[in-house]
């Protein structure tokens, strides 16, 4: 038996023993904004469906895209509206874009925990280096 004044370490075979560096980025994500990224995707339910909606009727399938954003380390794949087709812009996709309206389905990934709520957007598309966004890949909804 120890003596009292030492503990002996206790082994844990579960996640709880895990390194923080073992858990996912998702796990690590603080609660609240997750919380507040899904209060506001309630809230503005209607809206994504109406722009669903105009981007069906104006461009066809599919009416979401994914794209992968952040440094190659941390990129993380988020889906936003499509906004032009084969060699075209709509005027919806036009408006889209002006409003920033194309990125509000960023909002399920934050809700996944995947990005974060709040974090500065970067605007440059002019960026061909290694830290460019890829090429946005279309599929059906």
């Amino acid at each position: 038996m120890p003596p009292p004044h030492r503990r002996e370490p206790q082994r844990s075979d579960g996640p709880i023993g895990r390194s923080s560096r073992h858990r996912s980025r998702a796990a690590r994500r603080p609660l609240v904004p997750r919380a507040a990224a899904a209060a506001l995707l309630a809230l503005i339910a209607p809206v994504l469906g109406l722009i669903a909606l105009g981007v069906r009727l104006s461009l066809g399938r599919p009416v979401l895209c994914r794209r992968t954003v952040g440094a190659s380390e941390a990129a993380a794949e988020v889906l936003t509206f499509r906004t032009t087709g084969p060699g075209r812009s709509s005027k919806l996709g036009l408006l889209l874009r002006r409003w920033n309206l194309d990125e509000l389905p960023v909002l399920m990934s934050a809700v996944r925990g995947e990005v974060p709520l709040f974090a500065p957007v970067d605007q440059g598309a002019a960026d061909d280096g290694p830290d460019a966004e890829s090429e946005p890949e279309d599929f059906a909804v």
